[in-house]
């Protein structure tokens, strides 16, 4: 029971998360890539035709992402529900 309580708290709902998808060089296929960013309403896609522009489609998402503040979001929030299930658990017994 526990391991169930425990697997379905961490579900996460993709559908607001930023996807972003990088095509590398002249050879991407960007209807893919554009499927594959449509999976969330944030996706977006990226192209670079060499390392330059990849290293700036990088710095581009990680300057516009707050993506600190996001992990730790996201960490904390997973934290406090392990807890909460672990003490739940120890509570009410299995």
């Amino acid at each position: 029971m526990y391991s169930q309580t425990y697997h379905s708290s961490y579900r996460i709902d993709v559908s607001h998360a930023p996807f972003h998808s990088t095509g590398f060089g002249g050879g991407s296929n960007q209807a893919q890539l554009q499927q594959i960013a449509s999976a969330s309403q944030a996706g977006k896609v990226h192209s670079s035709a060499n390392t330059e522009d990849l290293v700036s489609v990088f710095v581009d998402i990680a300057s516009t992402q707050n993506v600190s503040l996001l992990l730790e979001s996201e960490i904390a929030k997973r934290i406090s529900e392990a807890v909460s299930d672990k003490l739940s658990l120890e509570f009410f017994g299995s």
